[in-house]
């Protein structure tokens, strides 16, 4: 009878384990015809969105003969005042494994002090999305090409947009180019990151030099620790605007110190045949 039932449980044990997987892989469906990156999603109705409860987003990832596409969608307000704020970071690796070969970001961050999006009204958080027309892509891992570029409009033909739909949810498009991704074979399973990155505050550069990881100064003595908030320590103060978007342009973007918690997920990539 023991054995009967050590049996059962590990045949549970890898049914488990099978549904587990395939959960985690998603069927990388034909993109619309037409895809408009605008934030405005309408392309994708009758599209199955993929849930992550963990950061409490739906999303669809997609693809055409030349583009990757992410639509990323959440009604939940500190997850949209993070992506506001410090952005999402889709990573992929064609190779099938977990790691961050090829990574975009957008928004990215260009202030060191992010601390304004942490509570954010109706009104503002609309001015916010409105405002991120004008934000920039960060793009690591692609050969040839600038790691910083404008959303709307580049020579790399990466475009990402954001808009705030009437009842409440956000929704972020992306679009990168498959040629990008180093002639990658497609026909293979890919992994993929999402990453809502968290809200931070950058320390001020030491002056007298070019800035950069190296130049980030230490808190004084018995300011108080690490928090923003711990210890009677004040917020760290940041450097003149030049100094400042130089950091933003040579540092994670989640350096410094951290404001809300980032939230991400892992997952696989089978897809469809062109």
């Amino acid at each position: 009878m023991k054995k009967v039932s050590y049996c059962l449980a590990a045949s549970c044990l890898a049914l488990f384990t099978v549904a587990k997987l395939n959960a985690q892989t998603i069927a990388v469906k034909n993109a619309p015809a037409t895809v408009k990156i605008d934030g405005n999603a309408d392309e994708w109705k009758g599209y199955e969105e993929s849930v992550n409860e963990k950061s409490h987003v739906n999303y669809i990832i997609s693809s055409d003969k030349d583009n990757l596409y992410l639509v990323l969608k959440t009604k939940d307000r500190k997850k949209q005042q993070n992506i506001l704020g410090a952005g999402v970071t889709f990573s992929v690796d064609p190779a099938g494994k977990k790691k961050e070969t090829f990574s975009t970001t957008f928004p990215q961050p260009d202030m060191d002090d992010l601390s304004e999006f942490e509570h954010l009204d109706d009104a503002n958080l609309k001015m916010r999305v409105a405002a991120t027309e004008f934000k920039k892509i960060r793009a690591i891992g692609f050969a040839g090409i600038p790691p910083i570029m404008g959303a709307q409009k580049n020579d790399q033909n990466i475009f990402a947009s954001i808009k705030y739909t009437a009842d409440g949810e956000l929704v972020l498009e992306e679009a990168i180019p498959l040629k990008l991704f180093a002639a990658a074979d497609a026909a293979s399973e890919w992994a993929f990151n999402i990453k809502l990155n968290g809200l931070f505050v950058r320390l001020a550069p030491s002056f007298g030099g070019s800035a950069g990881a190296s130049d980030i100064a230490t808190p004084p003595a018995g300011g108080g620790g690490g928090g923003r908030r711990g210890g009677g320590g004040s917020t760290p103060r940041v450097s003149p605007a030049g100094a400042s978007s130089s950091i933003a342009m040579n540092l994670n973007n989640n350096g410094g110190t951290p404001i809300t918690s980032s939230s991400d997920f892992w997952g696989k990539l089978a897809f469809a045949k062109q």
